[in-house]
């Protein structure tokens, strides 16, 4: 297993050294930020190359590639273009309340997408069973941005009940982790109705129900156990989703997080800034990945990594 998992690290290397060489070369072809830096379109030209050969992008483009490269290696992304500080300082700084809010969107998705789809299997052809999967199937075709208006319209302008903006406290939660997660929660929940209705029918289930156990052990300790996998690999895959979907959500309801830092960075050529972001969501995804793939092993003894 920990040779399994240093091999994986390693090979996390070339995957975020792919993507943030992609980046690069991407973020240089949007536009010159130093027109922005200088001022904007009323700066003259000589503030707009002082400014340019400040900021090193009077160089050939593979130089500042190299360079790029040798300080990517000592996780050095450079100063701000626009705060003139740290990059990374700038990501870490915001990255605590993104990861709250990630958090709890995670903890909705698990705890109510996968026990809304083990009850709709479990009461499979019943009224409750198929408002769930109404529910669901509307959570899935529903924009998150469309859905993050329609909760301020309706718990904020109408009903008052929370906060549209801001953070600090629980309320401020609340909607954008359920607008974040919502599309995980279905996608966990029916794929967890489909599971349940396949294990519940299968012979070991049969032989639990004649030995005399309850039904509630039965869900327990057989059921739920042997449907697991395709959770598993589906909620690591869910995660990459969520992140992506806190740049939306974030900017909907002005959370300061890394997402909403990430959308002024890309509309202020800040390169610095965008490629430290980036970088630091691509590690948490591929981490993620790695974590769901050791998770196998828990669940099912027959899978072994050598």
């Amino acid at each position: 297993m920990i040779r399994y998992i240093v091999i994986r690290l390693l090979q996390m290397v070339p995957v975020v050294l792919g993507i943030a060489s992609f980046l690069f070369v991407l973020l240089r072809l949007s536009g010159d930020p130093a027109i922005l830096v200088a001022g904007g379109q009323s700066a003259s030209p000589e503030v707009v190359e002082r400014v340019r050969h400040e900021l090193g992008l009077d160089k050939p483009l593979v130089v500042q590639y190299v360079i790029f490269v040798s300080r990517l290696v000592r996780f050095d992304f450079g100063e701000s273009f626009m705060l003139r500080e740290p990059a990374l300082s700038v990501v870490v700084r915001r990255l605590p309340a993104t990861l709250r809010l990630s958090l709890t969107a995670f903890v909705l998705t698990l705890v109510v997408g996968f026990s809304a789809g083990v009850v709709a299997g479990v009461n499979r052809g019943s009224f409750l069973g198929r408002v769930l999967m109404v529910l669901a199937y509307l959570g899935q075709t529903m924009p998150n941005f469309w859905l993050g208006i329609l909760l301020i319209l309706l718990f904020c302008v109408r009903f008052h009940l929370f906060p549209s903006y801001g953070h600090g406290e629980l309320k401020h939660l609340v909607l954008p982790a359920i607008t974040m997660s919502a599309f995980s929660m279905a996608r966990i929940a029916r794929l967890a109705r489909s599971g349940m209705v396949e294990v519940m029918s299968q012979d070991y289930i049969r032989t639990a129900r004649a030995k005399g156990l309850s039904e509630t052990g039965v869900i327990s300790r057989h059921a739920i156990k042997n449907m697991l996998i395709p959770i598993v690999t589906t909620i690591g895959l869910s995660i990459g989703f969520m992140v992506g979907g806190a740049v939306i959500v974030e900017s909907i309801f002005s959370y300061p997080g890394v997402g909403s830092q990430l959308v002024t960075a890309v509309l202020n050529r800040d390169y610095p800034v965008v490629q430290a972001t980036v970088f630091v969501i691509a590690v948490a995804v591929v981490t993620a990945n790695l974590l769901v793939d050791i998770t196998y092993t828990f669940l099912d003894p027959r899978i072994r990594y050598d």
